[in-house]
């Protein structure tokens, strides 16, 4: 739920082989989207809606390295969840 409401968005990349979207926000300029952009990424985390969003900033200089870390950072937190999981189970 959204807002009290059903709301279906749909991401503009789906990485299956992650499991994780990519959205690209390409409307910085305006501050109504990235008002939007920025509720949409609340709704994310509290779903638990795993991915990354870039802008056009993020393809200059070392950007695409970044994207490589900011992916690497959100599997390594799903790896944390998994063992700190089967620890709390007495594993």
């Amino acid at each position: 739920m959204d807002r009290e409401r059903t709301r279906t968005w749909y991401p503009d990349f789906y990485r299956p082989e992650y499991g994780m979207i990519v959205e690209y926000c390409g409307m910085n300029d305006d501050p109504g989207y990235r008002k939007r952009v920025e509720h949409k990424r609340e709704v994310y985390r509290e779903t638990g809606t795993e991915g990354v969003f870039r802008n056009e900033d993020s393809f200059q200089g070392d950007g695409p390295g970044r994207i490589l870390e900011q992916r690497e950072e959100v599997l390594q937190k799903r790896m944390d969840r998994f063992y700190r999981r089967g620890t709390r189970m007495g594993r």
